[in-house]
């Protein structure tokens, strides 16, 4: 098949650092390659691709954290509006320069109607990637436009062949939307196991930060507000505190993002010298050897119905994992088999998990065997590809609804 793969997100500029977002693409995207499919990306017309995968682009400036909230969200979601004038021109040039193409697959973005406009004036058949509703931008600042939101994604999905929903949570959520279930297709996301496995030396990351013979707690992920960073920071102060030998490690966050500048700014001062280390931006490519540095791996925090890409790549190097038991990953992860589970939000448990795993090196062998061990029988990218691919058969077996 000529697949026309779109990503109409108009956030996504030179300046942009994507993490699992920039994985999924570019994973889907070289899976389905691997199947023998031929596939064109069409973006929002700013991103270039470094060597490993990330999006060109230099510092991250937080001016736009110092506006008043009503006039950053609704400008935002004003301005997401409006992307669909320049889009819809944009998918209708690239196909006929590209095209034809057998199907239309869409990673759907709030407020974006302009893919599913060219593809059934084009008479495309098309499919939806869902990973998120319109309701998550609260989680990103604040929602000023809802009401105009949630009805332009209600008249999407309805009028789509097929929909990819990262989660059970997300695929109920169609349903109410009254998406027929049938129509809906659950599909977490995965990882590369060749990649990311249990076998790869930690030991240069260890000797570069300093972290020889201690025992490592690691979270990779930006610093956005909903990765509970904040929480595993508190974490890091009361289990390194009071277990020598201890180290909590961040991986990820930039120079110049507010939010990453004054959480370490505070807790430089509030822990001792090594008990907390953050490394900062590392290359998607370098993180399997960061991940290898790790005898435990958290996420502090997670949205009920997301899919965070660094589960699977806990999982698939054989960490153990300690996670929320929000929805989303209750389907993925089994409390004390393949994860210990704790009570979203809730410190005190986050900090009996990670002193729990801290003590008990047979549990956390355990844990990350097992987790290894369903990652790759159940959420490889691989894998995704053969069941996107199905989807998609599906969706050209209908032609253009």
């Amino acid at each position: 098949m000529r697949v026309l793969y779109v990503v109409p997100d108009p956030g996504v500029t030179p300046r942009a650092r994507g993490g699992g977002f920039q994985t999924h693409v570019s994973e889907t995207i070289r899976h389905l390659e691997a199947l023998g499919h031929e596939v064109a990306l069409l973006d929002s017309g700013r991103l270039e691709f470094e060597a490993d995968g990330r999006p060109r682009g230099g510092r991250a400036y937080g001016w736009k954290e110092r506006l008043p909230r009503p006039v950053r969200v609704v400008g935002r979601d004003l301005l997401y509006l409006l992307h669909n004038r320049r889009f819809g021109p944009r998918v209708a040039e690239f196909a006929a320069r590209r095209g034809p193409f057998d199907v239309v697959y869409e990673r759907y973005h709030a407020f974006e109607w302009a893919v599913g406009a060219w593809s059934r004036r084009a008479r495309r058949p098309w499919v939806v990637e869902f990973n998120a509703s319109v309701d998550e931008l609260k989680l990103l600042g604040g929602l000023g436009l809802g009401r105009v939101g949630r009805r332009i994604e209600r008249s999407v999905v309805r009028r789509a062949n097929q929909l990819v929903a990262v989660s059970g949570v997300l695929g109920r959520d169609l349903e109410r939307m009254g998406v027929a279930s049938e129509r809906i297709h659950v599909l977490h996301n995965g990882v590369d196991e060749l990649r990311f496995r249990p076998d790869l030396d930690g030991s240069e990351v260890r000797r570069q930060l300093g972290l020889e013979g201690r025992t490592v707690v690691g979270f990779v992920g930006s610093f956005a507000a909903y990765h509970g960073v904040d929480l595993f920071l508190e974490a890091a102060r009361r289990v390194a505190g009071a277990r020598p030998g201890v180290t909590f490690l961040l991986v990820g966050g930039r120079e110049g993002n507010l939010r990453y500048e004054t959480l370490r700014a505070a807790h430089a001062a509030a822990v001792e010298a090594g008990q907390v280390v953050f490394a900062g931006e590392v290359a998607h490519a370098r993180i399997p050897a960061y991940l290898a540095a790790m005898d435990v791996a958290v996420i502090p925090m997670a949205a009920d119905y997301g899919s965070p890409t660094k589960t699977f790549e806990y999982m698939a190097m054989g960490r153990a994992v300690v996670a929320p038991a929000v929805p989303a990953l209750r389907e993925v992860l089994e409390d004390r088999r393949t994860a210990l589970l704790t009570r979203p939000g809730e410190v005190d448990d986050l900090v009996r998990a990670c002193a729990e795993l801290v003590a008990d090196a047979g549990l956390r062998r355990r844990l990350g065997e097992a987790a290894r061990a369903e990652v790759v029988a159940r959420h490889t990218w691989a894998g995704n590809a053969r069941a996107i691919q199905a989807v998609l058969e599906q969706a050209v077996a209908e032609g253009p609804r």
